[in-house]
């Protein structure tokens, strides 16, 4: 009897290359201790798709985060403290040490579009620094799902205003990303 249905059994199957890479850019550990993170990250990593719900975000991004904090939680079970050392940029050539010619960019699904999104998510999030902090924080709320109404109940403004400030930023924030 299996603890996953179909759809958790691909997800865990095609982000399988996570463990590694949540290890490799985290933590460092001899071969022993990587083993045994290894097995606390596919632990995780079927975990992670049990609990996954499509409104949390990317299966990949949720996934990272529910196996460093396993790894993590396991590390403090058995007192042994976090060690986090200064990654190396990785590319996608970078060479893993985890077997025979396994690259960074084996890991990833897709690596491309891996790429792709996370250089528009850096360039996102610089766009949003050009905002001034009314403005990050209508953003946001208007980004997590909230009505305007409610946005203008929250920050204490009237809807019509909320919505001129949501058409303002928008309008910065696309003439940061198209330069």
């Amino acid at each position: 009897m299996s603890c996953l249905d179909e759809l958790q059994e691909k997800m865990v199957a095609e982000n399988f290359g996570l463990i590694h890479f949540v290890i490799h850019k985290y933590f460092h550990f001899d071969r022993n201790d990587y083993d045994d993170m290894f097995q606390v990250g596919s632990m995780a990593l079927c975990k992670a798709a049990q609990r996954y719900e499509v409104t949390t975000g990317t299966f990949a991004t949720f996934a990272v985060k529910v196996i460093q904090n396993e790894i993590c939680r396991e590390l403090r079970f058995q007192h042994t403290p976090r060690r986090c050392p200064a990654i190396p940029n990785l590319s996608l050539d970078y060479e893993m040490k985890v077997g025979e010619n396994l690259f960074f960019g084996d890991t990833i699904e897709n690596g491309e579009d891996q790429i792709s999104d996370m250089l528009s998510i850096v360039a996102i999030q610089s766009a949003l620094e050009t905002l001034d902090p009314d403005e990050k924080e209508i953003i946001d709320m208007y980004f997590h799902g909230k009505t305007q109404a409610e946005i203008g109940k929250a920050v204490g403004l009237h809807q019509a205003v909320v919505s001129r400030r949501i058409r303002r930023a928008r309008n910065k924030l696309k003439i940061q990303l198209a330069s």
